[in-house]
């Protein structure tokens, strides 16, 4: 007998329910989400498509780590069903 067998069932023992996506939202408005409250060099940085390697370089505070993220999932958004790293996008 396993365990299973002994506790009763609930939420936490059905099987997960399988979704195409969590998200409600549009491609566009996620992506203008994204943007909202962007400073404009960051707003340039992740809206770039044309650029093979990209880079940030800006002072202490100013966002970099923002943008990366944001330029991250702007790419995503633009090529759903990408490998990054370990995790299916």
């Amino acid at each position: 007998m396993t365990l299973l067998g002994i506790v009763p069932g609930g939420k936490c023992l059905e099987p997960p329910i399988r979704l195409a996506t969590r998200c409600d939202k549009t491609k566009e408005q996620m992506l203008a989400h994204l943007l909202d409250g962007a400073l404009p060099a960051q707003r340039e940085f992740v809206l770039e498509t044309k650029a093979k390697m990209v880079a940030y370089c800006a002072g202490f505070g100013a966002g970099k780590t923002y943008a990366i993220c944001a330029k991250i999932c702007a790419l995503a958004l633009e090529n759903p069903g990408t490998e990054i790293g370990r995790a299916h996008v």
